[in-house]
């Protein structure tokens, strides 16, 4: 019976581990060629961390020690894989989590006057925040990548103002 637990307790991690995987390449899609070693290395990684796991649970250890060393465990999982992902354009994932953080922080200081942005993500938010009110809001924003479609959810359920003096982008 208590093998049943450490098997339960593996499988559940090794299926977390992939889980995550799947959701870094639903927001940085850009992989190209070198996505290849990304699956393998999640395997691995999701393999041996639940291995770790397995025998950590074989010691006479509580519930509630084992949980938070396997949130550990995944923390420490993701920032491997989100470095080990290679991107073929918009730089690393980090970066663009930093230049999406940056553009949603920055949305006060975007005026319409502006004609220069640092990231794609500025511009989503420009569009977002000067688009003229239609019944359809995402029509003159493209969302290319998960990261994206992120940064305009949290536009769109933070409500935050729309300024709709500005009828027309030629952006």
């Amino acid at each position: 019976m208590k093998n049943q637990k450490e098997a339960r307790i593996f499988g559940a991690y090794f299926f977390i581990g992939l889980l995550i995987e799947w959701f870094l390449f639903w927001l940085f899609p850009n992989t190209g060629m070198g996505g290849m070693i990304c699956w393998p290395i999640a395997i691995i990684l999701s393999t041996l961390i639940g291995f770790v796991l397995y025998k950590l649970v074989m010691i006479p250890l509580s519930l509630w020690m084992v949980i938070p060393i396997a949130v550990v465990l995944l923390v420490f999982q993701t920032k491997v894989q989100l470095g080990l992902m290679p991107q073929d354009f918009g730089g690393k994932p980090s970066q663009q989590i930093s230049e999406a953080k940056a553009a949603y922080c920055n949305y006060d200081k975007i005026h319409v006057a502006q004609s220069q942005f640092s990231s794609s993500y500025e511009v989503i938010v420009f569009k977002y925040k000067f688009q003229y009110v239609e019944k359809s809001r995402t029509k003159n924003i493209k969302l290319n990548t998960g990261i994206e479609r992120v940064l305009y959810y949290l536009l769109e359920s933070n409500k935050l103002p729309v300024d709709s003096t500005a009828t027309s982008l030629n952006r």
